[in-house]
């Protein structure tokens, strides 16, 4: 009798846990599941992404890029050097995500709902309950800028837009 193998799941990579344990952290905080990979979902980041960087590289392509897509976006801009160069920032995914967990300061949770002008979609989308994977990817420009993409999904192969949803049930007034 042959013994029966063990399923095992992939270990992240150093880049995956970059940016899966600061989104965990911050879900086990709010006593949600732990989120796993998704390469189908970062596929779809680094196509977001790609298509961000075209042209100027500027926010608003970035944000042209992302419109629509239930996407996390981050755009830091190159620095100049005195000598006229564009140098990239030292920029970690841990430090994109946090800037995504400051819009838990316009969340009301009485309201479930963007305080004012405040911008939460970035803090929902991390941490809604019904949110299982994230697939995240990052590129930088010919002028240096960088962009961070992330995307999240209930399974495999299906992102919170696929289900039609604007926000997380949480987000919903």
């Amino acid at each position: 009798m042959e013994p029966t193998p063990v399923a095992r799941k992939p270990v992240p990579s150093d880049l995956e846990r970059a940016y899966l344990d600061p989104i965990n952290h911050l879900r086990d905080r709010l006593g949600r599941s732990k989120l796993v990979w998704s390469p189908s979902l970062a596929q779809e980041a680094a196509g977001i992404a790609t298509k961000g960087a075209l042209g100027a590289c500027s926010p608003s392509t970035v944000a042209m890029a992302a419109q629509g897509r239930e996407a996390n976006v981050f755009w830091a801009p190159g620095l100049r050097r005195v000598d006229g160069q564009a140098q990239a920032q030292a920029i970690s995914p841990g430090y994109a995500v946090s800037v995504w967990t400051d819009g838990r300061s316009s969340y009301d949770l009485r309201t479930k709902t963007c305080r004012g002008s405040g911008e939460c979609d970035a803090y929902l989308r991390m941490t809604s309950p019904e949110v299982r994977v994230a697939g995240c990817a990052r590129i930088a420009c010919s002028n240096q800028a960088q962009i961070i993409i992330c995307r999240f999904g209930s399974s495999e192969g299906a992102s919170t837009a696929d289900r039609g949803q604007a926000r997380p049930p949480e987000a919903r007034s």
